[in-house]
């Protein structure tokens, strides 16, 4: 064998396993994007549609294979325990308070909307009011004068 035989081989070697990698990086692409998907459905709706489907008679080819899907997308939302997340009526995560936010901004945040991740929190003046006296700190330097 020459070195070009090596080198094929070689390159053969590396492309077999980049696509493995490549293709187990879409299986979990897929996984993922699937449970974001089921994320949203409550296992009970699925369920309903399961047993709406199975209680007819006849079932033709589109309800037989819609009930396979619905089936199988319930055993995926149990084997990975996916739950529909619920939200609370007494939550204000999502609610737009305004002025009243403690992340309102009359120029950059009008609305008082709460950054993706945070809970949208009353501004309550009471608990930002400072019950210190702020000290200057300038280390012996008494010939600046305070802003």
């Amino acid at each position: 064998m020459n070195i070009g035989d090596y080198v094929s081989l070689l390159r053969t070697f590396i492309d077999k396993r980049q696509k493995k990698k490549d293709q187990e990086r879409n299986k979990e692409l897929r996984k993922n994007n699937r449970i974001q998907k089921l994320r949203n459905v409550s296992r009970s709706r699925f369920q309903s549609q399961i047993d709406n489907l199975q209680g007819k008679p006849d079932l033709s080819k589109k309800e037989q294979l819609q009930l396979d899907k619905l089936k199988d997308d319930l055993d995926f939302m149990v084997r990975n325990n996916i739950r529909k997340v619920e939200k609370d009526n007494n939550s204000e995560d999502n609610d737009v308070l305004g002025d009243k936010s403690i992340f309102y901004d009359p120029d950059w945040n009008i609305d008082g909307v709460a950054p993706p991740g945070c809970r949208n929190v009353r501004y309550n003046e009471p608990t930002f009011v400072r019950r210190t006296k702020i000290q200057p700190r300038t280390e012996g330097l008494s010939d600046i004068r305070l802003p």
